[in-house]
């Protein structure tokens, strides 16, 4: 990159800042663990309109720069800690179990399936069981107290 090129781009970068650049601050430092780019990257494009979405790698490198400027802390480029891919459903599943804790479990796949997400095996279709399996995980946990959650459905 040029140097008039990298000027400009700083600039734009400089321009956007405070519209990114606190939730990176926000979930790459405050946050124990760190969390991934793919998490920042979804949390700063849930307070943007959809023209305006960040690619993982773009945000990634619009830090890398500000760092390299002096204009950010380092530690934001640290790598984060490894976590269980179903980690993000687990949480989920709990914040679902503990806003309405009435919901059956098969409720909850539902709710999951409304919302897009698919099952720890990446299917569409959420069984009773997959929401139990995540639901125990978060009590182990400390995420949700023993008995808030759900009970599985009677058995026919």
């Amino acid at each position: 990159m040029t140097k008039p090129q990298r000027q400009l781009y700083l600039l734009e970068l400089t321009r956007t800042a405070e519209e990114w650049l606190p939730t990176v601050r926000r979930l790459r430092l405050t946050h124990s663990p760190a969390r991934s780019w793919a998490a920042v990257t979804r949390a700063v494009n849930a307070k943007l309109p959809p023209g305006r979405h960040w690619t993982a790698e773009r945000l990634r490198r619009a830090v890398r720069a500000f760092v390299e400027e002096g204009l950010a802390e380092r530690a934001l480029l640290d790598k984060a800690p490894a976590v269980r891919s179903d980690d993000r459903l687990m949480v989920l599943v709990a914040g679902i179990a503990r806003a309405n804790p009435t919901l059956s479990l098969r409720a909850i796949g539902a709710q999951l399936e409304a919302m897009r997400e698919t099952t720890p095996r990446g299917g569409h279709s959420w069984a009773a069981a997959s929401v139990k399996n995540l639901l125990d995980r978060a009590r182990a946990q400390g995420l949700l107290l023993a008995g808030a959650a759900p009970a599985s459905p009677p058995r026919n």
